[in-house]
């Protein structure tokens, strides 16, 4: 389970894995995608509030073929 980070709009995050800042767009809606670019982490936008956003790390499962 990943934990949520919770930022203000014009604050910047390190990214869990590789440590790289990384830079909220001023304009970030609920749903959209932020995305480290030295390791390819990804963030999801959790909630939008007037001075704080919070993301959660986006965790894609693998497909399940019954194996």
């Amino acid at each position: 389970m990943s934990e949520n980070v919770v930022l203000k709009r014009d604050e910047k995050m390190l990214c869990y894995d590789c440590d790289t800042e990384i830079e909220i767009p001023k304009d970030i809606v609920l749903s959209e995608i932020v995305t480290c670019h030295s390791c390819g982490l990804e963030f999801e936008v959790k909630q939008v509030e007037r001075d704080f956003i919070t993301l959660e790390e986006l965790v894609v499962e693998g497909e399940d073929w019954g194996e």
